[in-house]
């Protein structure tokens, strides 16, 4: 007999109110995260600590913009072992459903999408549908303004919702908080973080800026890789507390 799935309480829809006009600076000389010495330890961290017996599930998550007569397309890519595997593309920043595909083309008229990220409330949550699972989702992705020090720059929580027996939700914790941050081969941004289990704390997915438009997520879950691939488009586009950033 299979595990009971689990569901989640959808979000009511808020009235949309008119926000009041504010002034946005963007600060060039300031990084968005303060990195502190303790930071700079070996990466063998990753090892001895996240993954003690090396056995994880690493993705590699690159975004490209094309600018087209009609705006700005956002495509992203999906590599694991050195070999593209996916492919999804945004027509716009706020597009409300992104198909993902397998390989390396992308075709919106396109019937082979293998699973579409439905994104909502000002980029601030994200339902993946599988093919095999439509209408439901497998993992929800939500994205809130920081509430505490411990937050970073943005709250993110992840529950998955296809594999009753996985811990969920997940949520995010400081770089800062931390002794070290993985491989200490990454760039400063909102993007960095760690996912732990909310009830013990257990340390379970990295995600990381290695370079200008790459993410690499490490997980000890051994999750679908469209999930890894939704989680790093979704820290791509997810909502941010300020324009800045």
């Amino acid at each position: 007999m299979s595990s009971p799935r689990r569901t989640r309480t959808p979000k009511k829809a808020e009235p949309k109110s008119s926000p009041a006009p504010v002034t946005r600076v963007r600060n060039v000389t300031s990084p968005l995260r303060t990195i502190n010495e303790t930071d700079n330890i070996s990466s063998d961290f990753l090892k001895e600590i996240y993954f003690p017996n090396n056995d994880f599930v690493k993705g590699v998550i690159t975004r490209k913009k094309v600018t087209k007569i009609n705006g700005i397309r956002h495509y992203f890519y999906y590599t694991q072992e050195n070999e593209e595997n996916m492919i999804a593309k945004a027509k716009t920043f706020s597009a409300k459903t992104i198909p993902i595909t397998a390989g390396n083309e992308i075709h919106l008229s396109s019937p082979s999408f293998i699973a579409e990220l439905n994104m909502l409330y000002e980029n601030s949550h994200f339902s993946l549908i599988t093919r095999e699972s439509n209408p439901d989702s497998v993992m929800d992705i939500d994205f809130h303004l920081p509430r505490q020090a411990s937050d970073g720059d943005r709250k993110m929580k992840v529950f998955f919702l296809f594999e009753p027996n996985y811990p969920s939700p997940l949520v995010n914790t400081s770089i800062n908080d931390e002794p070290a941050f993985g491989d200490v081969q990454r760039q400063i941004s909102i993007k960095n973080c760690i996912l732990k289990n909310q009830d013990n704390e257990q340390q379970l997915i990295i995600i990381r800026k290695t370079r200008k438009d790459t993410i690499e997520i490490t997980s000890k879950l051994n999750i679908l890789p469209v999930c890894i691939f939704a989680l790093g488009i979704a820290s791509f586009l997810g909502k941010k507390p300020h324009s800045s950033f």
